[in-house]
C-alpha cells in the first residue's frame, strides 16, 4: 500500500518498529502496538539512531542548524543532540 506525507501508519505488532522507523524517514506519522515490553526499549533506541541519521544526513547535504531542522522536520526536542 501505499502513503503520503504527514499520513498515520498504525502497525498493531510493531516488534522492533521497522515500520515505525521506514514511516519516520518518510515523514509519516507513527502508531506502534506490540505485546512485549522488550520491544519497547529496542524500537526507542532505533528511533533514536534513525533520526539521528536523518538529522546527520540533512546537516550534510543541506547545511541546516538544529532549530531550522528540527522544525522543518518535526524533530522532537527530546532527540535533540548534545554538542
Amino acid at each position: 500500500t501505499y502513503s503520503n506525507e504527514n499520513d498515520l501508519v498504525l502497525d498493531p505488532f510493531t516488534g522492533s518498529s521497522t515500520t515505525g522507523i521506514a514511516a519516520t524517514l518518510f515523514n509519516r506519522k507513527f502508531i506502534g502496538i506490540d505485546t512485549d515490553a522488550g520491544y519497547l526499549e529496542i524500537s526507542k533506541n532505533r528511533y533514536k539512531e534513525a533520526i539521528s541519521l536523518k538529522i546527520e544526513m540533512a546537516r550534510k547535504i543541506q547545511g541546516l542548524n538544529w532549530d531550522v531542522l528540527a522544525k522543518n522536520e518535526n524533530i522532537p526536542d527530546v532527540i535533540r543532540p548534545q554538542d
